[in-house]
Order: C-alpha cells, then structure tokens, then sequence
C-alpha cells in the first residue's frame, strides 16, 4: 500500500510541475527522496479441491440469486485465467462459439482474440443475455461493478472454506498448472494475454513439479552417458 500511496503522490505531484500547470516550483516533488519497499511476490495459486470448492460455492449463490452474469464471468475467469475485468465486460457481438474465440476489446495489454474452450463455450452459452455484455449492470451496455463480482466471490470461498483467495488467483492458478504440464513460456503469455513472456511467467507460483520431472529426464541422460564407465566399475568389483 505504501508504495501504491508513493507511485500516485508521484505522478500527483508531477503533474503539478510541468511548466503548462504551474501549480508547483519544478523539482520539488516531495516522493523523490523516498525509498520504493521491498513487495514479496504473491504465489498463491489453486489446489484442485479448492477449485472444486470454490466453484461448488459459486453454483451455491447462484442459487440464492447472484448476479448470474458475475457468476458467469467469474467461471471464466477460473477456466480461462482472464482478468476478471476482461470477463465481465466481455460482449455478446464478441463471441463466437462455433470457432471457440472471442474479441476482448477491454483487455490491458490492447484487443487480441482469445480461445475459448469447450467447458467456457458452455458457460457462455448457459448464461443469460441481458445486456450488451456478459454481465452487465443497471446500464445494460455496461458491465456491472468490480464490487459485485467481489462480493459474490468471498461468498464463494466462504461456503467452500477456501481461504486466503483473491480473484487474481485464477490466473495465477493457470500459469502454474500449464508450466508443470510443460507448457512454453509463450504459449502462457497468450493464454493470460500479457504482453511479453517474462510477464506471463511472474503468474508461475511454483513449477516445482515440472522441475522435478526435467531434472529426473536429464538425470538419466546423464546416467546413460556414464554406462558403460560403469558397467566397467561393476566388473571390476
């Protein structure tokens, strides 16, 4: 919080030096002397029991009369790992389901065209239309607040017992399942929409897994290279 307190008083107060403004002497921005702290990485990402869980609670307060497009996107966001800003805002025109795509115009990285998969075509196609967008509010052009989605989503972990969770999490969650199957760094980059690989791989909680499994495979190479020094060794003894 600090150094999201010291960025913006940054950016405030240089604002208030340019020459067309006017409002301060130049060079006397007050955050310069400060020092940025040290953040700790977030690594959570999702077990499949919490997965389960959690979607388990989502199907709950559907039932109890959520917002069923928040409810909707937010599946999404765990199936696909998109922001969950990209999901709530995404539009009907958008989608297509027959070539499993869609058009995300509000993603942070610029418009690109997303995959969809079977699981998510099924959602889309299970949730109502009624607006412009997969969730939309009392405007039915645009989506419905952050704080629904929010709201909906602690709701959810409650019922399941899932803790310490943020909706950030999906994404985090898919990073991590896809470098242990040994996906590329480039091919998470396009599934989160980032926009370079090194970015994408931030979202990599633990690749423990996969490591393990590279470090087995080049283990007995490395083992085979040695058979015969010591099939000589074994003979010897």
């Amino acid at each position: 919080m600090a150094n999201r307190v010291r960025a913006v008083g940054s950016s405030m107060f240089g604002f208030a030096e340019r020459p067309a403004v006017g409002l301060r002497d130049p060079g006397t921005n007050p955050t310069q002397g400060s020092t940025r702290r040290r953040e700790s990485r977030r690594v959570r990402s999702f077990s499949d029991v919490e997965l389960k869980g959690v979607l388990d609670g989502l199907a709950t307060v559907e039932r109890e009369g959520a917002n069923p497009g928040a409810v909707a996107a937010l599946r999404l966001s765990l199936l696909l790992g998109w922001r969950i800003s990209e999901c709530l805002a995404l539009r009907w025109e958008d989608v297509d389901l027959e070539s499993r795509t869609a058009v995300l115009r509000d993603a942070k990285a610029g418009t690109r065209t997303a995959r969809l998969s079977a699981p998510a075509c099924r959602i889309i196609a299970d949730a109502p239309q009624l607006g412009a967008v997969l969730a939309p509010g009392r405007d039915p052009l645009r989506p419905v607040d952050y704080k629904v989605a929010y709201k909906i989503w602690r709701q959810a972990c409650e019922i399941s017992g899932v803790e310490n969770a943020q909706i950030h999490d999906c994404r985090r969650s898919i990073a991590t399942r896809l470098a242990n199957d040994n996906v590329g760094a480039a091919v998470i980059q396009a599934v989160l929409g980032h926009s370079t690989p090194t970015m994408a791989l931030r979202y990599v909680a633990d690749a423990s897994s996969a490591a393990g499994t590279a470090v087995e495979m080049y283990g007995e190479r490395i083992e085979s290279l040695m058979m015969p020094d010591r099939r000589r060794s074994e003979g010897a003894r």
